[in-house]
């Protein structure tokens, strides 16, 4: 049995990518913002008070926030893309 060179040892090996806790936050507070736009735009009944305080102004934050932690974690799994 032949063994598999180190490239295709490589190539079939998993992607492991290690985050700082920094990074992990910012994901986190992502998904719980996409939680958040999500409920109100698929419960508009129960969440009409809480959508009415949902200000356009509100909306544009919260995206940017979400960019602003996508770009975050994007840097710290590949500095040299920054």
């Amino acid at each position: 049995m032949r063994n598999k060179s180190p490239r295709a040892r490589a190539a079939s090996a998993s992607l492991d990518i290690i985050l700082p806790l920094a990074s992990k936050l910012s994901l986190v507070q992502m998904r719980d913002h996409l939680r958040l736009l999500a409920g109100l735009i698929d419960h508009p009944g129960e969440a009409a008070e809480a959508a009415a305080r949902f200000t356009p102004d509100s909306m544009a934050w919260c995206l940017t926030r979400m960019a602003q932690d996508l770009d975050d974690v994007i840097v710290a799994a590949h500095p040299k893309l920054n």
